[in-house]
């Protein structure tokens, strides 16, 4: 679940969109990030303190520098910290203070004065963090921790920060003032209820991406201490302590305004939270969770020798008040229901008993799967047991075949007349006993059967066709029939297709190539010369005409094609009031045929209501398939509008044009490159813009994605109007409006002969056809930034 945790009177948005499904056509799943907003100055951020390997990345460059006290950092530089090591940073000109962890990354993505206030903006990748603070001079002053699923905003607040690299969760505690966490997942419902909450002190809440979860307040809990202090690495719980005195002032502050809101009758504080302090006493159990947390988490450090008593010495030094002071021998867990609403934990129960039959159902559905895999496997070692038996019975036969045939050759005329008349009587059934094949040289011995292969083979199993039926050439039947025989196909007395048989295995029997009619054809087994009974096959139509796939109605567009199936060894010929004007080859009815039309409509508005499709083969052309009426409008498509550069950012804006009505369309893709002084380093989705053609419509998805390309970097943009109940609503463009605003960060030095160029672009509409689309990868369109 992606979320927003903001404290603080400056109210933002986050524009984040959630991607279902994008299939079809673009088989791809990213994440893109709305672009920063431009600084009119910049300020800086002092390194205070490091300890083992630091590393930062200067904005814009790719090498790294070891960190060093009172080191100066700027917006975009990027900090990385090693095993068993930390730094403290510090807001040159606000002393807000974060202590950064082991194996963290850290990027300071804005550091500049906005309008009347101060901006300060972090992103955390990976590790821990523990963020203090000061009091905000301003209204407009704003302070900020990003990370994969939340956005932190904060006001005179602490709070600890972990983020799993590996499955990007943000687990966050609020050890002094109040935050509130704001979802921008809406509710299942498709309101906004549940979508934030507010989180006091002592309060710990876990945001994961892979899971929804449509009331934040479900997510919200008391403090696990065990597990903070097993995230946290021993710097940042070192700075969690000393900054005991503070914590204990603010939430000392936060205990009067509770006091006085249950005064005033105000039973649940802040917004949508998980208090409800109906009595003193509730009131009481909340302040003592605030006090006991930080004691909490110094016993739970001490024992799991991540820092040690003098730490603790020293910190209880500097509290004045000796009844503050945090004493280890008398401290007691969080009461975990303090004050907690019980709709709360109504709703917390119905959600856990949810999550548990999604479990369960999860859990037969791959138990099922499991019994399949494994009926599956034994019906595959029953098909080779009965391939193997087939094939020694198979061979055994042959080699008893070939004995009779070296005996024979040992016989004499008179010896081998008298074998085929044992054979004979052997076949009628009129003999008294088996007869033995005569010795070689002697004179009158009996001769032995062959067994079953003497006997009439049974008629062959029809598999299919089952019903008359219509095919290209060449066409296929199925049949099934013993090992040991050959299958053969007739049309009348003609032999039109033969096979072995397969034993329980489906043999399909290719035609040869037959005129184009209907055909009535019997089959039969043949074994040694004898032959079964004839069965008969249900009649096929040959017919040689293509299959018209796409259009299936009347289209629009501006990259006119048609889609059809047509039989191997024929030319498909496109026609237009007879007249040929594109061609392509036939692959069978298993595989489509796209024949691109270039030549229609080459500009403005044309309609195309006298085209047909045939196939051809050498001397013969079949009967003629009409296609539906194709409207060219080379005016509609996306055009490369402009690349504008704003200090070290290149906002590239694309748009569209007259898509309207038969013409609206469902989804686009767009293909953009750039050389390497650019790069997109967004982290997810396009900011919604209520007047771009997809940011227009609630139940949009737009995506970016960038990779490397042969000369230089490419940029995919990808849009589709998906709806949550499975409608797709087609959207409509009246002459040219905004697509979307893609920003670039410049890396290099040099912005001489910087292009944006535009390689290919699709749009469908909501049936799947292609009703604009511009494939220009050797030849692309070229815009310079300016």
């Amino acid at each position: 679940m992606g979320a927003v945790i903001r404290k603080g009177r400056r109210g933002r948005r986050s524009n984040a969109s959630l991607f279902v499904v994008f299939c079809m056509l673009f088989s791809m799943i990213f994440t893109v990030g709305a672009p920063a907003a431009m600084a009119k100055s910049t300020r800086a951020a002092i390194v205070v303190e490091v300890n083992g390997d630091v590393s930062v990345r200067k904005a814009g460059g790719s090498k790294s520098y070891t960190a060093y006290e009172d080191m100066s950092l700027n917006q975009g530089d990027y900090i990385v910290t090693g095993a068993s090591s930390s730094v403290v940073l510090r807001t040159a000109d606000q002393d807000d203070e974060i202590t950064v962890g082991e194996h963290s990354e850290v990027s300071l993505s804005e550091l500049a004065n906005q309008g009347g206030g101060k901006t300060s903006k972090f992103k955390m990748w990976a590790g821990s963090a523990w963020m203090k603070v000061k009091s905000l001079v301003s209204s407009e002053d704003d302070f900020e921790i990003e990370t994969p699923t939340a956005v932190m905003g904060v006001r005179g607040t602490s709070l600890f920060t972990m983020v799993n690299k590996d499955t990007g969760t943000t687990t966050m505690l609020v050890t002094a003032g109040i935050v509130r966490v704001q979802s921008n997942v809406a509710a299942g419902n498709g309101g906004t209820q549940g979508s934030h909450t507010t989180l006091y002190p002592s309060q710990q809440i876990n945001l994961d991406s892979r899971t929804q979860t449509p009331d934040l307040r479900a997510a919200v809990n008391y403090a696990n201490v065990d597990q903070i202090v097993n995230l946290a690495s021993p710097r940042v719980l070192e700075s969690i302590l000393r900054g005991t005195q503070e914590i204990q002032k603010e939430n000392d502050d936060i205990k009067k305004k509770l006091s006085e809101g249950l005064q005033n009758s105000d039973s649940k504080p802040g917004d949508n939270g998980i208090l409800k302090i109906q009595s003193v006493d509730d009131l009481n159990k909340i302040s003592g969770n605030f006090d006991k947390l930080i004691a909490l988490i110094a016993k739970e450090a001490i024992d799991a020798k991540k820092i040690d008593q003098k730490l603790l010495d020293q910190v209880n030094q500097a509290i004045s008040d000796p009844l503050k002071k945090i004493d280890l021998t008398k401290v007691e867990g969080l009461d975990m229901t303090a004050g907690v609403d019980p709709e709360v934990e109504k709703l917390k129960q119905t959600l856990q008993q949810q999550q548990q039959q999604s479990i369960a159902a999860k859990e037969n559905a791959e138990l099922a799967r499991l019994m399949q895999s494994i009926l599956s496997l034994l019906a595959k070692i029953k098909e080779q047991k009965a391939a193997m038996d087939a094939a020694n019975k198979k061979a055994l036969q042959e080699a008893n075949e070939q004995a009779i045939s070296s005996f024979i050759a040992t016989l004499s005329a008179e010896q081998l007349k008298q074998f085929q008349a044992n054979q004979s009587k052997n076949e009628s059934g009129t003999g008294s006993q088996p007869a033995t094949p005569p010795a070689a040289g002697g004179g009158g011995g009996g001769g032995s059967s062959s067994g079953s292969r003497n006997e009439r083979p049974a008629a062959p199993a029809l598999i299919s066709p089952s019903t008359a039926t219509t095919s290209f050439n060449p066409a296929a039947v199925t049949l099934r029939a013993p090992a040991d025989t050959t299958i053969q196909v007739f049309h009348g007395s003609e032999l039109v297709g033969s096979a072995p048989g397969n034993g329980g295995q489906d043999v399909r029997i290719p035609l040869k190539l037959l005129s184009e009619g209907s055909y009535d054809l019997t089959a039969q087994t043949l074994r040694m010369g004898r032959t079964s009974d004839t069965i008969p096959i249900p009649s096929i139509t040959i017919s040689d005409a293509p299959i018209l796939i796409s259009p299936a109605s009347e289209l629009v567009t501006n990259s006119p094609a048609i889609v059809v199936k047509a039989p191997l060894n024929t030319d498909v010929v496109v026609l237009n009031g007879g007249t040929q004007i594109a061609k392509a080859a036939g692959k069978g009815a298993q595989e489509e045929v796209t024949i691109p039309l270039p030549q229609l409509g080459t500009d403005g508005v044309a309609v195309y209501d006298k085209l047909t499709v045939v196939t051809e083969r050498t001397g013969w052309r079949s009967k003629e398939v009409s296609i539906p009426k194709i409207t060219v409008d080379r005016s509609m498509g996306i055009q490369l509008k402009s690349a504008t550069r704003q200090n070290d950012t290149v906002n590239v804006q694309l748009t569209m044009k007259n898509f309207v009505d038969a013409k609206s369309i469902y989804a686009a893709e767009v293909h953009l490159g750039y050389d390497n002084r650019l790069s997109y380093m967004g982290d997810g989705t396009v900011a919604r813009n209520k007047d771009a053609v997809f940011g227009s419509q609630p139940e949009s998805v737009e995506v970016l994605k960038q990779s490397a390309a042969s000369a230089g970097t490419e940029l995919v943009y990808a849009a589709t109007n998906f709806a949550a109940n499975g409608s797709a609503g087609a959207i409509s463009v009246r002459g040219e409006q905004p697509l979307v605003t893609i920003p670039l960060i410049f890396t290099g030095s040099d912005w001489n002969q910087l292009k944006m160029k535009l390689f290919y672009y699709k749009v469908v509409d909501k049936n799947g056809n292609v009703i604009a689309e511009l494939k220009l990868t050797d030849n692309p369109i070229e815009i310079p930034v300016q």
